[in-house]
């Protein structure tokens, strides 16, 4: 994640955030896709639904797997799965309820901020599903 607080600072949708921390693309570019493929309104300023950030992230050739049963066996708090997903490569965005935030190696941003799990503010929020995002694809 290559921004720091004050860039990301209240922009208008987290899923738009998420994928612009997650992918590296600036947030003005994501913003003009997601508007474009999913025919938002130029006033929009509402929730992203899953299939609209799947629709969003195709369009912009990120590639990663949509995990809706991440959470079966028990809830796992954003925390958590930050912890348990520390180590690995790939990047993540996580719905919690009716929010969505980066995650990678231990840090969680969206746009009131980026912080490591430990400090995060939301950190004790209850994933609902998981984007997987490859990174190098």
């Amino acid at each position: 994640m290559n921004y720091t607080t004050s860039q990301i600072f209240h922009l208008p949708n987290c899923g738009i955030t998420a994928i612009s921390l997650v992918s590296g693309i600036e947030y003005d570019t994501v913003w003009r896709t997601f508007m474009a493929v999913n025919r938002k309104r130029k006033n929009w300023r509402g929730r992203a639904y899953n299939g609209e950030m799947t629709k969003t992230m195709n369009s912009l050739q990120i590639h990663g797997k949509f995990y809706s049963d991440i959470c079966e066996v028990r809830p796992i708090k954003l925390k958590e799965f930050a912890i348990v997903t520390e180590k690995d490569e790939s990047a993540y965005i996580a719905h919690i309820t009716g929010h969505l935030l980066a995650v990678h190696k231990g840090i969680i941003g969206d746009q009131h901020s980026i912080a490591h799990y430990s400090e995060f503010k939301g950190r004790n929020g209850y994933i609902k599903n998981v984007w997987e995002i490859y990174k190098g694809a």
